[in-house]
């Protein structure tokens, strides 16, 4: 841990640089202003999912793009004979984006509903959830050579991630969907905004924690395979 944080804070710094940290702040500041014209009660109805899609993004594509740009600089290529391990250069990527989430998630909220959240169960939300789609994203994207041939197939998988939105609108709250980890996520963004039940509390926390030790060691698994693996042979 205490070489994965330094690290954590000069990747936010490479992030800067590559404008990552730009584009999040213009969205931020859209989705904010957006909202801020909002009655109260409609700004409580969107901004959960606002928030929700908006992690769902920064976890997967935000973390592909990294991945292709890295790739074409042979970063990944000097990773190799680096004394850096798969799993710290894991956890910097994850580390760097659940901050990038959380400061996101903070501002929208701030601007557009003001400082009266709930932030413990909103923040515990972001983080678990931008630490497990981070993974899952580094998961789908190492499949890949680039960003053309991800961007399709990626939505096959992360259109199922968003399910959870039916139940937010009413429109289906079938107990399979507390079968998506995602639908945990949800859950706790809500609370943000108005009381959950015990056993919802209780099953989110549980589940994200699962869900993003799973996608550790899927993310893991993807890295010596189509990383490590495709690197060597060349």
């Amino acid at each position: 841990m205490n070489r994965i944080l330094p690290l954590a804070a000069w990747e936010v710094r490479i992030q800067f640089r590559q404008g990552i940290y730009y584009a999040a702040a213009f969205v931020v500041v859209f989705m904010a202003v957006v909202l801020a014209q909002l009655p109260r009660a409609a700004v409580e109805l969107l901004a959960p999912v606002m928030v929700f899609m908006d992690l769902s993004v920064i976890g997967v594509y935000f973390m592909a793009g990294m991945l292709y740009l890295e790739r074409q600089e042979g970063s990944l290529q000097a990773l190799i004979t680096s004394p850096l391990e798969p799993s710290q250069y894991l956890a910097v990527k994850a580390l760097s984006l659940t901050l990038l989430a959380v400061l996101s998630t903070a501002g929208v909220v701030l601007i557009a509903y003001g400082p009266g959240a709930n932030w413990l169960p909103l923040l515990i939300g972001v983080a678990l959830n931008s630490w497990m789609m981070t993974l899952y994203g580094f998961w789908l994207a190492a499949r890949y050579a680039s960003i053309s041939e991800f961007v399709a197939p990626s939505l096959l998988y992360f259109v199922p991630t968003q399910l959870p939105l039916l139940a937010h609108f009413g429109i289906w709250t079938g107990w399979p969907l507390y079968l998506m980890p995602t639908q945990a996520t949800m859950l706790l963004i809500e609370a943000g905004f108005r009381p959950i039940a015990p056993w919802q509390w209780g099953y989110a926390v549980v589940y994200l924690a699962l869900a993003g030790a799973v996608t550790w060691r899927m993310a893991r698994r993807a890295f010596d395979r189509f990383v490590l693996g495709e690197e060597a042979a060349r």
